[in-house]
């Protein structure tokens, strides 16, 4: 990866856009660290395809859970409740292994 000013992309548009076509990422720097990556559309739709499927996969895993928890009675408790079952078992867990 090549990092350049935004002056350099200004006065040299072309060479930077033909340095990513030809598969290198450029970093362009901004004030207070505010950059931006330059990357072809190809790269693009390929990382935002992967985005897409972590979201799907993330989904997929959201809705498990909530079965789960709706099959074990804990989807109608609080979250306090919750925490309140986890610290229970950390102790009786804890408890069983001084024993």
């Amino acid at each position: 990866m090549i990092a350049v000013k935004t002056s350099d992309v200004t006065q040299d548009f072309y060479n930077v856009a033909e340095r990513v076509i030809q598969g290198e990422r450029v970093l362009i720097s901004f004030a207070k660290n505010e950059n931006i990556i330059m990357i072809t559309e190809s790269e693009y739709n390929e990382l935002d395809k992967l985005r897409e499927n972590a979201r799907a996969e993330l989904k997929k895993s959201l809705e498990a859970l909530r079965e789960e928890a709706a099959a074990n009675g804990v989807s109608d408790m609080s979250i306090e409740e919750i925490d309140a079952e986890i610290a229970a078992y950390r102790r009786e867990k804890k408890a069983a292994r001084v024993v």
